[in-house]
């Protein structure tokens, strides 16, 4: 991974603010490096990172349907509803 130069904010819910707390707690590491590595996973299962890459975050090839398929709380799938097999 390159150098952290670049700055993003997002906006999230109360509730998404207080899970990520939570999370980056029970995982004793900060709110940012848990953030970064969702994104990773996320950027890895929708096949935008290389097979080495992917198993580097610990994830096997996932088939071109799984990974087409909408996260959580994709632009595709209203706010707040969660998407299910």
């Amino acid at each position: 991974m390159g150098s952290l130069t670049e700055k993003v904010e997002i906006r999230l819910s109360k509730e998404d603010v207080a899970l990520l707390a939570k999370v980056a707690k029970a995982r004793r590491c900060g709110q940012s490096p848990t953030v970064r590595e969702a994104l990773m996973e996320w950027f890895a299962r929708r096949g935008f990172l290389s097979e080495e890459e992917r198993n580097a975050l610990g994830l096997q090839t996932i088939p071109e349907t799984t990974a087409s398929r909408p996260g959580p709380y994709s632009a595709d799938c209203p706010s707040k509803t969660r998407w299910s097999p």
